[in-house]
């Protein structure tokens, strides 16, 4: 008959065995807690429970999932690389990482979410929304409202500029960085308008609402070319004009709107 050999063990979950138990490169096993310890004759220790801290190149982790209560560096620059047939999946969010690039598995793609906007059809190069707004894009288009947009920017519904108030004063500044639509009072004797912070390589235009400028001399210190290259007379009430320059506010181009609107 067989000699049957068993290990030094216990039963009882937590239980560690000390060097008076086991001798040097002796076994003892918990079967509770399924941890194997041995002994270097100053110390007890637990078999294979060291931590992977490297991963040579050309090796791979091949089983099971991997789990750690820490965090898993990847060395700067390179990334994490899937191979012909490998699959990285991230769970519960239907995002799919593999040779090809990163996917939305189809179980996810209408729900994918981030903080407030939600992308449709797993592609910008659709469809997606934010909030109830709906923003399309087709063949570089963008569409606000509007699915089949034909120009750079199409938007079906209306849309508002918010109104900078200057402050009644009689050195009046369009900082052109704040915005298109610009209310001032003149205030004082002489009044002088500057534009400032102009943009640079494309076309601007701003809309001014002036009121009281007649009770001043006004002065346009960046010189706007007016119709009939003649300065309109501004009036004691309120007077609309509107700007363009398309060289970075090197010409204005003015025109004054309305006059006297009361």
């Amino acid at each position: 008959m067989a000699t049957r050999f068993q290990l030094k063990r216990s039963s009882v979950g937590g239980v560690v065995p000390t060097t008076g138990d086991i001798a040097v490169a002796e076994l003892a096993v918990n079967v509770t807690d399924r941890k194997l310890y041995t002994s270097d004759g100053t110390a007890v220790f637990q078999l294979g429970s060291g931590s992977v801290t490297q991963v040579s190149t050309g090796n791979g982790l091949t089983g099971g999932p991997i789990t750690t209560t820490g965090t898993v560096s990847v060395l700067a620059n390179s990334g994490i690389i899937a191979n012909s047939s490998g699959t990285f999946v991230f769970a519960n969010t239907g995002l799919v990482a593999n040779a090809t690039g990163l996917h939305v598995n189809s179980t996810y793609i209408n729900t994918i979410s981030s903080n407030s906007a939600t992308y449709a059809n797993a592609s910008i190069s659709n469809t997606f929304t934010v909030g109830t707004s709906g923003y399309f894009v087709s063949n570089g288009n963008l569409g606000l409202g509007n699915t089949a947009p034909s120009t750079k920017l199409q938007i079906s519904g209306n849309y508002g500029v918010v109104e900078v108030v200057i402050a009644s004063t009689n050195n009046i500044n369009i900082n052109c960085a704040s915005g298109n639509y610009f209310y001032a009072t003149a205030n004082g004797s002489a009044t002088t308008i500057t534009f400032s912070s102009v943009p640079a390589n494309t076309g601007y235009g701003f809309i001014l609402i002036l009121a009281n400028g007649g009770s001043n001399t006004v002065t346009w210190s960046s010189s706007p070319k007016w119709p009939s290259a003649t300065a309109p007379t501004v009036s004691s009430n309120t007077d609309v004009f509107t700007f363009i320059t398309d060289d970075g506010g090197t010409t204005w181009r003015g025109v004054q709107s309305m006059k006297d609107v009361r």
